[in-house]
């Protein structure tokens, strides 16, 4: 539901439609597992990780090799092993099963993270690591990940200091913020400490 332009993914039959007003079921398929929306476009992964687009693709963020849009979702490629996908404005990312980060769609401001400023119109690996677990986008066409050992990396537009490391220049490539890194012969073992959750797992608060 939503704003219908260029395409929610509900097909012909709504296309005289510029706004649905209620929860519209897209298609009949009951196997989506993830989702994301951009500016008028779609992202989704379905539950044997295959990816789907469908909306606008002026800028290539579709995926589909073009710059065509889509009225309804089609599938991107052919592989069976994507986890999950995030969006911006009109750019397009996702992380795969083996922990490899993906990335197409504008790249303006360098949100890609490929080391260019250019246009990305299929998937592209983003770096050779196998490590990622989680990426986040900004209006502001900054990208923020997170690896598997809560390391933290931005990239993209830092028009606002909006990459957190402590200056306004953009980055082409995944950038290491650093913070404050803790091994365990850090802590002064005569203190008591309190820890929740218990047990730990990802986050330590």
């Amino acid at each position: 539901w939503g704003m219908n332009a260029p395409f929610l993914g509900l097909g012909s039959s709504y296309a005289s439609q510029s706004h649905i007003t209620v929860p519209t079921q897209l298609g009949t398929d009951t196997n989506w597992k993830t989702a994301a929306a951009g500016f008028g476009f779609f992202l989704a992964v379905k539950n044997d990780n295959t990816l789907w687009a469908w909306g606008g693709g002026d800028n290539g963020q579709l995926g589909n090799g073009t710059t065509t849009s889509s009225p309804l979702p089609i599938q991107i490629g052919t592989a069976t092993d994507w986890e999950t996908v995030e969006a911006d404005s009109q750019s397009s990312f996702a992380i795969k099963t083996d922990g490899t980060l993906w990335a197409w769609g504008r790249n303006i401001n360098g949100q890609l993270g490929n080391g260019t400023q250019t246009n990305l119109f299929i998937p592209t690996q983003i770096t050779t690591t196998s490590d990622w677990q989680a990426i986040s986008t900004g209006s502001v066409t900054t990208s923020s990940a997170l690896k598997t050992d809560g390391s933290l990396y931005s990239w993209g537009s830092n028009e606002f200091g909006t990459l957190g490391d402590g200056t306004y220049v953009n980055q082409l490539s995944p950038l290491r913020i650093n913070s404050c890194d803790l091994d365990t012969e850090d802590f002064d073992k005569n203190q008591k400490a309190n820890l929740y959750p218990n047990p730990v797992q990802n986050n330590l608060f």
